[in-house]
């Protein structure tokens, strides 16, 4: 739901996630592997309330404090923490 194509469905959505975002260590978790991508292109939308939310998600899921203006820096954080998750799962790394 938070890359549906009305916005209002992805303001819902983005909600709910705050929400759930507040639970369990294993929720955040969830959130982690699935939602990170909406949620940064949530970031710099112009949607004040999905900015808002995505950012305050990112905080709460990531444990960091970048301003919901630097996206480079979440971008950065989302790539560091895609690499070390496939070294650590086992997964081959890709040959260039």
């Amino acid at each position: 739901a938070l890359e549906f194509p009305r916005s209002s469905d992805r303001s819902k959505a983005v909600f709910v996630v705050l929400m759930m975002s507040a639970g369990s260590q294993q929720t955040r978790e969830e959130i982690l592997k699935t939602s990170v991508p909406a949620l940064l292109a949530m970031l710099k939308g112009n949607q004040p309330d999905q900015r808002d939310f995505s950012h305050n998600i990112l905080r709460k899921i990531s444990g960091k404090e970048f301003p919901a203006t630097d996206l480079v820096a979440w971008n950065n954080w989302y790539q560091k923490l895609s690499q070390e998750r496939a070294l650590t799962s086992g997964k081959p790394k890709e040959s260039k």
